[in-house]
């Protein structure tokens, strides 16, 4: 830090906290919409017929709270139905409830608050573990067998 440099108030500070949110929602904003368009979700693209394929589920990127104050959470995770006869039916069951679950995920992180900046291999487990209930909560039955995280940022 030079000399001449003014020092940073806490007003300062929390402006510039605020801008650097503000940024980030802005930036999750601007990329989420033409990802899902670019990915083929929302109906009109072709369905697979590999089951393997069928039964994973992308879901939005989501801007959920933090466990600090000022933290946010980025969170977007693959959904994987389980193997079974009436797969079709329940990939069906699981997409059209996706708007469900991403509003029980948010309101289960703004009650939990179960992500900090400093995650371990345990807290992942249980973080994986706690969006698997809240997804099969929200659909009814147990149709989500595996969650995988595709991108988890904390800030």
């Amino acid at each position: 830090m030079s000399r001449n440099a003014a020092p940073m108030t806490p007003t300062s500070r929390r402006a510039l906290l605020r801008g650097l949110l503000g940024g980030a929602v802005v930036a999750l904003a601007a990329t989420s919409l033409p990802h899902a368009a670019l990915a083929g979700e929302g109906g009109g693209g072709q369905k697979s017929e590999d089951p393997e394929v069928l039964r994973k589920i992308k879901m939005s990127p989501m801007l959920l709270p933090g466990r600090d104050r000022y933290s946010y959470v980025r969170l977007q995770v693959m959904l994987v139905v389980r193997m079974s006869k009436k797969l079709n039916e329940e990939v069906d069951t699981v997409t059209n409830l996706k708007p469900r679950i991403n509003g029980e995920l948010t309101e289960s992180f703004s009650v939990d608050r179960l992500t900090n900046t400093n995650l371990g291999i345990d807290d992942i487990k249980a973080l994986k573990g706690r969006i698997m209930d809240v997804a099969n909560e929200a659909c009814g039955g147990p149709y989500v067998d595996e969650v995988l995280i595709m991108s988890l940022l904390v800030g």
